[in-house]
């Protein structure tokens, strides 16, 4: 351990914190670094050499990571292969080491016995619900995980002497969409199932939801179980049964063997650690310590009470220790005496207040360390098994004990729904604050602005220290570093004008050292391919999303201050010689215009083609697809005004709308209009004094068909399969940019799509298309060619009207963009 630090720092290698598996075992590791006073550093870099998106780019993130930063490091499951993780590592050799789930030669491992879990799990299926047809949803091929959960199942099949069958195994690769794509593919393939395991919890969800959506019962009809035992499947409908992994001792073991190692000590070469079936509604049991799942009644007790209370007391102890264990609360010493003190008392006739007083303090801080409030009720069913043959000689007392028994639980039910809706509190709360930091952040379009957009944010977030980096080139990881954003305790730091210059490796400045222990986050900032910093966040929200969130929101602001800041210099080269900047004006502008359009048009439910083709001069014409979960926004405007001006505000445009799209994928259109009005309305006429302006409508479409859309731009244009003719939608409002408040004048309006049609938006640089006569094009010629060309694919539609088009006009004096999209309602 380097001597400047006065606690061990552990390092913690993860791909990202928003999904439930790497989410609880960060919480895990967080509370054992704080049992130890060890600092923790979760470096979320992504999966390992993924095509997927831009994971490469997040892998970087990686490289922060050094004997610099910390003392030793802790590896989750960040590849599917054990030979591209052990050469990750070969890059942090002399670091103490521990791997978790995936085992790499030479390097000690902490590993849940998977097997054992879905074997259980498997079994209980076949043994208690009499469950022979068993589907299976199978992980990522080559994780080692997901291979081993696989193989459990085949022989458990073989066990019982189930003949395996290749149809009821099908890839949903630990997601919860693909696991309900899956089962509808093996519903449809009429394939035959009275049971659905998932090798994760969120594959197993997917599934459920989709069983429940075609009218298939849970559990009546069919069994389903998962593995992992996330937060989502202990509030699901009905709860999922799963197994359990040990979180909580995979974060013991793997902190125990860093620590050694940088002891001196010996530490064994692999630790497996029991995982445990928890059985819930889903695959047809009751919870886990419901009555009716313990054994028979035992013989009656004929001491009098107090001595068989006083015989009992030890193995009640125990069970309430053990209790305490699988809650993992972090508790004061000494209650458990107090609270079989206090239980004696209520069966001996007395109050029980002042035992439901204790049991709610500890209630209370098992829901504040995130431990699991359900190892309580499976506890009061233990404690009672052992307590009722010393009631049931007198009728009295065992009525006694049942009423306090009832009211026991129900003080654990109501501590388990307070927490539930103070998760769902924060989430609602968190989203605000989320949208309005992407508000703040998108529309400042310069750096000095961020700070105090963040500080006046974080708290409200949870988030106690904050700081921001910025490389000064892209390529490989500079020696040095510049750090613009420096929040701690709460309070902004003083840092130098242009910010402070130190080494990268440091993550953040000595000069800032560190009084007490945290728990940071460090998320690699990037935009697209470009590498811009990073960010250390201290661990503070239980819903880890909001770390990726405020990646994703930091560093467009970065790159949109990066892109404003550029266009403001090179305007101020071109003012040199009027011919030099037109040239480079347009140039600049075509560049924008050309090098900001939507490149990924895959949407659920729709097959788009578009195209925008500038003219000589450049106009304004924008237009934008923003795939998400379940559909999309669509985008179609234009900027009043040719050249750079109009180019910049149409940046600023798409920035916005694809920044609020993203934080808020759920916003009704009306709103993100108005926030868009308003932040042209600020940069380009309070800001930039100038008086550009768009017409602009905003679209969200969703798988069903259903579209609501806002703003005013030209009229959509949808050609009705069903009749082969067009049908003209007005489009209600005003301009953006021209008035500050356009709220009351910008309602949603609907329109709902139809199998096969077809839905097209434009520019006026289609309609008002001139020929040499003086004739414009118009709208009718445009709905005539789409009837004409209908059948085709909608690739084909995009041609050809644009070849219409251009041969209408006689000169291009106008910008020329269309969108063609036909509606494919999907199966299931």
């Amino acid at each position: 351990m380097e001597a400047s630090r006065s606690r061990p720092r552990l390092g913690l290698l993860l791909d990202a914190l928003f999904n439930e598996y790497s989410s609880m075992l960060v919480a895990a590791f967080d509370a054992e670094c704080a049992r130890r006073n060890c600092d923790l550093i979760c470096f979320a870099g992504g999966l390992l050499h993924s095509l997927a998106g831009y994971e490469r780019q997040r892998n970087r993130c990686f490289e922060l990571a050094s004997r610099e930063s910390v003392d030793g490091l802790i590896v989750l499951n960040l590849s599917s292969a054990a030979t591209v993780l052990a050469q990750l590592l070969e890059g942090y050799r002399g670091l103490p080491i521990c791997t978790v789930a995936v085992g790499v030669p030479g390097y000690p491992l902490v590993q849940a016995d998977n097997a054992a879990g879905m074997r259980s799990a498997i079994a209980h299926l076949i043994s208690t619900h009499g469950r022979r047809k068993i589907a299976f949803l199978r992980g990522t091929i080559e994780n080692q995980e997901a291979e081993t959960r696989f193989r459990a199942y085949r022989e458990t099949l073989e066990d019982f002497g189930i003949e395996f069958e290749t149809g009821r195994v099908i890839l949903a690769n630990f997601d919860g969409a693909l696991g309900r794509a899956a089962t509808a593919e093996l519903l449809d393939r009429g394939v035959v199932f009275d049971a659905l395991v998932g090798a994760n919890d969120q594959s197993a969800l997917g599934g459920m939801s989709l069983l429940r959506d075609r009218g298939v019962h849970v559990p009546d009809d069919v069994s389903v179980i998962g593995f992992d035992d996330s937060e989502e499947a202990r509030g699901a409908s009905p709860t999922l049964a799963t197994v359990s992994q040990p979180y909580w001792e995979i974060a013991e073991y793997a902190v125990v063997a860093v620590l050694d190692q940088l002891a001196g000590k010996s530490v064994a070469e692999r630790m497996l650690l029991p995982s445990q079936f928890v059985r819930r509604r889903s695959c047809g049991c009751l919870s886990e310590g419901a009555p009716s799942e313990l054994p028979p009644v035992p013989d009656v007790n004929e001491l009098p009470f107090p001595e068989a209370f006083a015989k009992l007391r030890s193995g009640l102890r125990g069970e309430l220790a053990r209790a305490e264990h699988a809650a993992r609360v972090q508790s004061t010493e000494g209650w458990i005496e107090p609270a079989l003190d206090a239980l004696l008392a209520a069966l001996m006739g007395g109050a029980d207040r002042e035992l439901m007083s204790v049991l709610d303090a500890v209630f209370s801080r098992t829901s504040a360390v995130d431990g699991d409030l359900s190892a309580w009720q499976h506890a009061v069913s233990l404690l009672r098994r052992r307590l009722l043959p010393a009631v049931m000689r007198d009728p009295s007392r065992w009525l006694r004990m049942e009423d306090v028994w009832q009211r026991i639980r129900v003080l654990i039910a109501d501590a388990i729904e307070r927490e539930q809706r103070t998760l769902r509190r924060q989430a609602e709360v968190s989203a605000g604050i989320l949208t309005d930091t992407s508000e703040s952040l998108i529309t400042s379009f310069d750096v000095e602005s961020m700070p105090r957009a963040l500080a006046d944010r974080l708290p409200a977030l949870e988030i106690g220290s904050a700081f921001v980096a910025l490389y000064d080139s892209y390529g490989k990881l500079p020696a040095a570093s510049r750090m613009i954003v420096a929040y701690d305790e709460r309070h902004l730091l003083d840092l130098p004008s242009g910010g402070l210059t130190f080494p990268t490796l440091q993550l953040i400045p000595s000069v800032f050292p560190a009084a007490r222990r945290r728990s940071l986050v460090v998320q690699p900032l990037f935009f697209e391919n470009n590498q811009l910093g990073f960010a250390v966040l201290e661990l503070g929200p239980k819903r880890r999303v909001v770390y990726e969130l405020l990646r994703e929101l930091i560093s467009a602001a970065l790159k949109g201050a990066e892109l404003a800041h550029r266009v403001v210099e090179e305007a101020a080269q071109r003012e040199k010689a009027e011919k030099e900047r037109l040239e480079q004006e347009l140039e600049i502008a075509t560049h924008i215009q050309t090098s900001i359009l939507p490149r990924n048009l895959c949407v659920q439910g729709l097959e788009i083609a578009a195209t925008m083709l500038p003219a000589s001069e450049v106009g304004g014409d924008y237009y934008d697809v923003l795939p998400g979960a379940g559909g999309c926004w669509l985008g179609i405007g234009d900027v009043a005004g040719h050249g750079l001006r109009p180019g910049l505000v149409m940046m600023m445009l798409q920035s916005v709308v694809a920044a609020l799209g993203r934080s808020d994928f759920n916003a009704a259109p009306h709103h993100v209009l108005n926030v868009v009005n308003e932040v042209l309305y600020e940069n380009v006429r309070e800001r930039l004094h100038q008086d550009e302006h768009a017409t602009l409508t905003l679209l969200r479409y969703f798988a069903n068909g259903e579209v609501v859309f806002a703003g005013a731009h030209e009229d959509i244009v949808i050609l009705r399969a069903a009749s082969g003719k067009c049908e003209l939608i007005p489009t209600v409002g005003t301009w953006v940019g021209a008035v500050r408040d356009i709220s009351q004048v910008t309602p949603d309006q609907r329109f709902l799509l139809l199998e096969g049609d077809l839905l097209l938006l434009y520019t006026d640089g289609v309609i008002e298309a001139t020929a040499a006569s003086g004739e414009q094009f118009g709208i009718e010629r445009v709905c005539r060619a789409l009837e004409r060309v209908r059948s085709e694919s909608v690739e084909v539609i995009r041609d050809r009207l644009l070849a219409e088009t251009r041969a209408f006009l006689s000169v291009q004096h106008d910008d020329i963009a269309l969108l063609v999209a036909r509606y494919r309602k999907e199966a299931g």
